[in-house]
């Protein structure tokens, strides 16, 4: 009897043991559930915060993409102005407007290069100095920046000043006188530049005095129904007549204001005059002869003819000692 009930005893305290440590680790799952729990409540919490943000930050993504986008686009432009375009595809907006700043950017370079060697030409040209040309160059920025030409046209029109042999100061001097004319005449700044450095060659007028075949060309322009640009090359055509038969610009601009009013302009009208002169200087033995009959001297004891003035007027008094009839038969 005393083994059995020290054997229920024994038994009972096993249970006892068992059952306040099942009573422990339940308490215990029960606290760390609750502790779990709370420790998810805090998870859930930052979670929703992060989605929160990243809400936020979902309209700044799509910005960025778009942006990335059209930052792409533009650098495929700039690829494309030089010509290294080597992906295809972007927005157009952007790409355009790479291309258009690349391309601008490349005929800046272009135009710069251009404009230095054009320099260069002149310093080789006209043998000057280095700060000599050095002056053109700021002189030809200035007149770029203020006038109504790029530095480009400036610089051509000095070039051919400068082939013409002027110097670096008179090519300073003259390309106020050549704008003056292109602005007047609506012409091109070198064909300004040419006409007169030609003129002026032909009458023996030094680059100071440029203003003067200006005024010249553009005032016989007024008055006849020639624009500068046509009267400008009847100039050119007929310049010879200076140094053949001593005519002076004067007596060259009344001549083809009057071919110019009778419809005959531009370099017509400068062939027709240089022809008149020669005829009248006695090309053939008909003129001559006929400039006997009438008792006319048209030049003076050098040889050179009298001005346009007294011309018409000595021709005008002797056919008027014939008839009307006569004078058409002697004219012919």
């Amino acid at each position: 009897g005393l083994q059995e009930d020290m054997l229920r005893d024994e038994l009972h305290y096993q249970k006892q043991i068992q059952d306040a440590r099942k009573k422990a680790e339940a308490e215990s799952s029960a606290a760390a559930m609750r502790r779990l729990s709370a420790s998810n409540g805090e998870v859930s919490k930052s979670l929703l915060q992060v989605n929160s943000e990243l809400d936020k930050t979902h309209p700044l993504l799509r910005m960025f993409s778009a942006n990335a986008n059209d930052a792409h686009s533009a650098a495929r432009g700039l690829a494309s102005g030089f010509g290294a375009l080597f992906l295809t595809w972007g927005a157009l907006g952007p790409l355009f407007a790479g291309a258009a700043f690349s391309y601008g950017t490349k005929a800046v370079v272009k135009m710069g290069a251009e404009v230095d060697h054009t320099m260069q030409t002149i310093a080789v040209l006209s043998e000057e100095s280095t700060e000599a040309v050095a002056g053109l160059n700021e002189q030809m920025l200035e007149l770029a920046k203020t006038g109504p030409v790029g530095p480009k046209e400036i610089a051509d029109a000095m070039k051919s000043l400068s082939l013409a042999g002027l110097s670096a100061a008179e090519v300073s001097v003259a390309i106020k006188d050549v704008m003056n004319l292109a602005i007047a005449g609506d012409t091109s700044i070198k064909d300004s530049a040419e006409t007169l450095t030609s003129v002026g060659a032909a009458y023996k007028i030094a680059s100071t005095g440029y203003n003067t075949i200006s005024d010249m060309i553009a005032k016989t322009a007024a008055v006849s129904k020639a624009s500068v640009e046509d009267m400008s090359e009847a100039f050119k055509a007929s310049s010879v007549v200076n140094s053949l038969f001593g005519v002076s610009l004067k007596d060259t601009a009344i001549g083809l204001a009057a071919l110019s009013n009778l419809g005959i302009k531009a370099s017509t009208a400068g062939t027709s005059l240089r022809n008149m002169y020669t005829d009248l200087a006695g090309r053939t033995p008909k003129v001559e002869a006929a400039l006997s009959k009438l008792g006319v001297k048209l030049t003076d004891n050098k040889g050179k003819f009298k001005d346009v003035v007294t011309m018409v007027t000595e021709l005008d008094k002797a056919l008027n000692k014939f008839s009307a009839e006569e004078q058409k038969r002697q004219l012919r």
